[in-house]
């Protein structure tokens, strides 16, 4: 695949124009949507609207299908459906900007929107409190389908529809690229509990996205420069127009198509790796920052709620607390966690405590060999951690050690080429941390719903799981 990426220092003065243009004419599309939902026609809304707060009530506010991972948050879909349903005829824009939710003031457990919803639905929801700093931009497609079908149904076309994505993209991974990278790919999609998650309104909207800028970008035999900007720009605004906010697993959007775009580059025979090749990666993946935060800031504006909006980024980036780097560091540790074998909803008191306990015993053991101090490092593991956890960290570690002495004679005993100099590995290692850095800069968000945000390392685990085809030995007919 020829990317056509222009050597010139930054993007052309036009493209640029026409690349704000474009996310101008976005903006101005998305405000047409959600202030025109509201005049859509309610038709059986009420009635699919009791039968969804039914539905959920029977399952709880977190659905744990299999006992424990993964966990369906249907305190979030409830949100979602009760904005939906909550939308005002005669006060279109007012409701499409502030996305009230109905509640009744006098339940004690306002906190739990499951209970908010079934008190909307039987007339008991006499006040709202809105939810502005979203775009909720999914109510332009679940109010019309609530207002015809039941929530049961919506999940079912999530699923088919995330099923038809995903294979598409399976079958164009195999075609366009290899069997192996398309093996790879479903098998980090499938530690990202697809498509379980397909039933879950506030996880699925960011995968559709995913799913679909990556048949995009396999589907195209070539592309220029402008084409892909305005693809990641695209990208990054839906994130955050569709997506429960843009913080579920926004990594995913941006990760995916980049990987791809990469994998079909290094299909050509001149395929070169050098600082202009990454710089012009830089590039997108900065359109597609551009395009997510101006079209985040661009809701804040239009209601109005800058200040409050700043407010919620410091608290989501843990800045407002006192998140040391021990913290940051914690909250990346239990994303990577739930990934693993076993893993079960890990408490934020238990492993801070656990790992405490850890540390304390090794360093507070004086006059002892080094190997008294394993020892006790070990019995302080079990003693704070529950055998699964154990059993699961171990088998993810043993697949990793035999994983990594399988590919180090790749790296260290084959013949240069080209394209896999110390900027290539540099590249890759780049691409592989762009999720952790995410995590870690949102600290605070990563680690109170890691039982979601932990999806974000996705890409990180498919680099991983396809590194022996990034360094396989390029074809005698191909060598430089």
């Amino acid at each position: 695949m020829n990317t056509e990426l222009q050597n010139s220092s930054g993007l052309r003065a036009g493209w640029m124009l026409r690349a704000g243009a474009f996310l101008l004419a976005l903006i101005v599309i998305y405000l047409a949507l959600v202030c025109a939902t509201p005049l859509l026609p309610r038709g059986n809304l009420d009635k699919n609207l009791k039968d969804a707060s039914e539905l959920l009530s029977r399952e709880g506010r977190y659905r744990m299908p299999f006992g424990q991972m993964p966990v369906l948050d249907n305190g979030a879909d409830a949100i979602m459906i009760n904005i939906a349903g909550s939308l005002d005829a005669d006060e279109p824009v007012r409701s499409g900007l502030l996305t009230m939710i109905s509640y009744a003031p006098d339940d004690e457990n306002i906190s739990d929107p499951v209970l908010d919803l079934k008190n909307f639905t039987e007339g008991k929801a006499t006040a709202t409190r809105s939810y502005a700093r979203y775009w909720h931009g999914y109510i332009a497609f679940l109010r019309p389908m609530l207002s015809i079908i039941t929530l049961s149904d919506v999940r079912k076309i999530s699923f088919f529809l995330q099923m038809f994505l995903f294979s598409l993209t399976i079958v164009l991974l195999s075609q366009k690229i290899s069997i192996g990278v398309a093996i790879g790919f479903a098998v980090s999609m499938a530690l990202a509990d697809f498509p379980v998650l397909a039933f879950c309104l506030e996880y699925s909207d960011v995968f559709v996205i995913a799913l679909s800028a990556m048949s995009v970008v396999l589907y195209r035999s070539s592309w220029n420069e402008e084409s892909l900007v305005k693809l990641f720009l695209l990208c990054g605004s839906l994130t955050v127009f569709i997506g429960f906010g843009g913080l579920t697993a926004p990594m995913t959007v941006l990760c995916f198509p980049l990987l791809t775009l990469i994998l079909m580059d290094m299909k050509q025979e001149l395929f070169r790796c050098d600082w202009a090749y990454i710089k012009k990666f830089i590039r997108l993946g900065s359109m597609w920052a551009a395009g997510y935060i101006l079209t985040w800031s661009a809701k804040w504006i239009l209601a109005g709620m800058t200040p409050d909006a700043i407010q919620q980024i410091a608290y989501r980036t843990g800045n407002t607390e006192s998140f040391a780097l021990f913290d940051r560091l914690l909250a990346i540790a239990k994303n990577i966690y739930i990934l693993l074998p076993f893993s079960a909803v890990p408490s934020e008191s238990a492993a801070r405590a656990a790992l405490h306990q850890i540390l304390a015993g090794v360093s507070g053991a004086e006059n002892i060999s080094l190997w008294e101090k394993f020892i006790l490092l070990i019995e302080n593991v079990y003693a704070a951690f529950p055998f699964s956890v154990i059993a699961g960290v171990a088998l993810a570690a043993s697949a990793v050690l035999v994983y990594a002495i399988w590919l180090t004679p790749m790296i260290a005993f084959r013949e240069r080429r080209r394209h896999f100099g110390v900027t290539f590995y540099f590249f890759i290692a780049c691409l592989f941390l762009i999720p952790y850095v995410w995590l870690f800069l949102t600290a605070n968000h990563s680690s109170i719903h890691c039982v979601f945000t932990f999806r974000n390392q996705i890409s990180s685990v498919w680099l991983f799981l396809i590194l022996p085809y990034i360094m396989r030995p390029m074809p005698k007919n191909r060598e430089i």
